[in-house]
């Protein structure tokens, strides 16, 4: 297979799982959101650095969406994450 058969093949994937994992994880009001962040959620910032530093929530942690692997290296495995 070629590069464009991949980046293809890997745009389509995509297109078909990541709305589906969002809708098997779940969307929130943000009065949830307040309230599990006020239990200790892990609040996850997913903008660029330049976004994030123009303005966030007060102790979200900035991992842009190009990083997100990375989010397992800051969550505890008991606490909630809003992304």
């Amino acid at each position: 297979m070629d590069n464009n058969t991949i980046i293809l093949l890997a745009v389509a994937a995509g297109i078909i799982i990541i709305p589906r994992l969002i809708r098997s994880i779940g969307q929130i009001s943000p009065q949830k959101a307040k309230e599990l962040a006020a239990n200790g959620a892990l609040i996850v910032d997913v903008r660029e650095r330049s976004e994030y530093s123009s303005g966030h929530i007060k102790k979200a942690v900035n991992i842009p969406v190009g990083s997100i692997s990375k989010i397992s290296t800051k969550a505890q495995k008991d606490k909630d994450i809003i992304v």
